[in-house]
């Protein structure tokens, strides 16, 4: 499949789902590689076609989010992503006031 891959995921209310589609995009269709239970599909449609879409219920859409935030270096807890960049900012602000205190020293001299 040429081009970058991009996702497409629509809330389904009703159902408490999520209706998701990835594929590539091309000036005059889609591929669209749909992923149901019977495991990956690739078809063509073009951009006036919906295209086969995955429903997940929410309830495993949103450990499935929490793994691939995991997976990808972040947090699915964004609390603590908070209280890490809270940290990080007192961390900082230490560093600066000793730096801004040797230089007012260096000054001094």
């Amino acid at each position: 499949m040429n081009g970058p891959y991009v996702a497409d995921v629509i809330p389904d209310i009703l159902r408490r789902s999520l209706s998701i589609v990835i594929g590539t995009l091309a000036p005059d269709s889609r591929v669209v590689t749909a992923i149901t239970a019977d495991g990956a599909t690739v078809e063509t449609v073009d951009q006036t076609t919906e295209p086969s879409r995955l429903n997940i219920p929410e309830s495993i859409a949103r450990p499935l989010y929490e793994a691939l935030a995991v997976h990808y270096g972040g947090t699915a807890d964004s609390r603590q992503l908070r209280k890490d960049y809270d940290h990080e900012r007192v961390r900082v602000d230490k560093l600066i006031e000793s730096v801004s205190g040797i230089a007012t020293r260096a000054q001094g001299r």
